[in-house]
């Protein structure tokens, strides 16, 4: 759950996690869809088991492209 971001240097975050379907953006400015979304996932643990198997594939990747880039 992404509830801010700093125009510019985090703006990428939110797209990366949502385009990565492993959460979501909220703004913080308003608490009740917050706690609507996540409330929402804490019920779904069908969703919540495919959030987690996708943050875990996007950052292995994440994990792999970094230290391959550094092997050369």
């Amino acid at each position: 759950m992404l509830t801010s971001f700093l125009p510019g240097q985090e703006e990428g975050n939110v797209d990366y996690v949502v385009e990565g379907k492993f959460g979501t953006f909220v703004s913080d400015s308003d608490p009740q869809a917050v706690s609507d979304v996540v409330a929402t996932w804490l019920l779904d643990e069908e969703k919540l088991g495919e959030m987690s198997i996708n943050a875990h594939m996007r950052g292995s990747d994440a994990i792999s492209e970094s230290a391959l880039r550094w092997r050369n």
